[in-house]
Formats: C-alpha cells, structure tokens, sequence
C-alpha cells in the first residue's frame, strides 16, 4: 500500500502518541514525503487475463462469484477487545499479527492486530493491514469501515480505494462499489491511476497492463507490472471471471513479484485459489 503522508498529516500523527506515528511493514513508497517504516516480519494480460474489455460492464455479484473467501457475515462489534495478558508490545503482537496474515491465518491476525491497536490507539487509523485480513475473514463490512478509516491518514493510496471497493462489492455488488468508490488525491505509482478508473469502470484490464508495459526501462517497470496483475486479478474475480483472475494473480505471486507487504498479500491470494 502506499504509505506517504502530507506533512500535515504527519504532525497531526505526531501528535497521537509520545512515541510519534506508529511505524507499519516496509512498503514501496510513493512520490512525497514518506513515512517512516520499521523492519517488521514484512519483506517481502492482455487477451485472456484481461477479461472483458467493456468498462462500462458492471456485474452486481455477491460473495459467491469467488469461491475460496469466507461469505460476508455482520460486521463485528467496533469496540476493540483488551488483549490477553501475553506480556507482549504492541509492536510484538503487530508483528505477528503479520505473520499470521501470511500464514493464511487470517481471524488469528486479526486478533493481534486488534490488541496491539488496544495497547497504541494512534495505530487504528494506519492500520490497512487489519482491513486486508478482514477481508480474507470474510468480515467484509469491517473491512470497508477499516479502509474509510485509513483514508484520513492517507489520503492519496488508490490502493485503499481498491480494497474498499472489494469489501463493499461483496456484500452489496459492484455497482454499489463503484457508487461509494473512496476519492483519491493522485497516486505517483505506475499504473495506480489506472488501476483506480478500471474500478470505477471508466477503464479495463486491459488498459492498466499497458499502461504498466509503457513503464518498461524505468525505475518502476517491475513493480508497475506487479501492481497491475495484482489489481487486474483481484477485480476480475469481484467480478466474477475465476479463470482471467487466477492466471493473474498466479503472474503477480510468481513472476512479477514484489519484495514489499504487497507482495505477500499476492502470494496468500495465490495459495488461496490454488486449494
């Protein structure tokens, strides 16, 4: 995800906590200021794998038209528990909450992540991981709630727009993602501004694996080509095309892989569809 902050917003996060803005996984930055990460467990087409081309195609699907996620259940009670008495940091149970997420173990990480916000409040807001493993979960509705969150502190991510609009998707269909789509300011990574009008239905796949190519020779030709099978495979599949999803997924997981959290989150995806 991209985890570049304003000034503002970084003085603001500042604010949150005597120990500054609770740090996240290394990610690739993003053109401005970049926030500060810390080491934790992280390190980590067209023709067929497009699908449609019709932008202006939207398929209302539910939970179904993806077999492999948990279907979408009420969204869980916003008070966040007390964690158990583990005499662990924050940062500890954060760190593996990760570990959990790419294990697959996805409530277990959830668990974590929410403890370690109870011990660091000024770490919810920041917490797009948290949205990634509800998601998994098959907590749809606090994923969206976790993303809606996320934008305040990050406000030019169209990464977070695109998980947002999955978690909505599953529960009340792509037409109404698309009608609650998160604004984004724009996002300096090739091809996310691509990626972000394909879910808004003014593009297609097709689209953002060119515009991914053009990025061939430049300092962000692998990780254009990442991002764009990544997002291609998760958007053909809310939309109910198994196979143009999985044959993209697979490329992002294996092939044009990413050293990043993102790149993880590719290879849990990978795994999943391949049960």
């Amino acid at each position: 995800m991209n985890s570049t902050l304003t000034l503002g917003l970084l003085g603001a996060a500042l604010l949150i906590s005597a120990c500054g803005a609770p740090t996240t996984p290394q990610e690739e930055p993003s053109g401005g200021a970049a926030d500060p990460t810390a080491d934790s467990a992280a390190g980590s087409l067209a023709g067929s794998l497009a699908g449609s081309s019709d932008a202006g195609t939207a398929v209302a699907v539910g939970p179904e038209a993806s077999p492999g996620l948990e279907p979408a259940g009420e969204a869980k009670p916003k008070d966040i528990e007390e964690p158990a008495a583990e005499g662990l940091s924050w940062s500890e149970l954060d760190r593996r909450g990760d570990e959990h997420l790419k294990a697959g173990r996805f409530e277990e990480a959830i668990a974590d992540f929410d403890a370690a916000i109870a011990l660091e409040l000024g770490l919810e807001a920041h917490h797009w991981r948290r949205g990634i493993a509800h998601y998994y979960a098959g907590r749809y509705a606090d994923g969206a709630a976790q993303f809606e969150l996320h934008r305040t502190v990050n406000g030019n991510d169209v990464e977070n727009a695109a998980w947002h609009f999955l978690c909505v998707a599953r529960v009340d269909g792509v037409e109404a993602a698309r009608a609650r789509l998160l604004p984004v300011a724009p996002d300096s990574r090739v091809p996310m501004m691509e990626v972000l009008e394909m879910f808004a239905g003014r593009s297609t796949p097709i689209h953002v694996l060119e515009a991914a190519k053009a990025a061939d020779g430049s300092a962000q030709s692998e990780s254009a080509l990442f991002y764009a099978y990544l997002y291609v495979g998760l958007y053909n599949e809310v939309l109910g095309r198994p196979e143009e999803a999985k044959a993209a997924i697979e490329v992002a997981a294996t092939e044009h892989t990413s050293p990043y959290y993102m790149g993880d989150v590719a290879r849990v995806h990978a795994a999943r569809l391949a049960e």
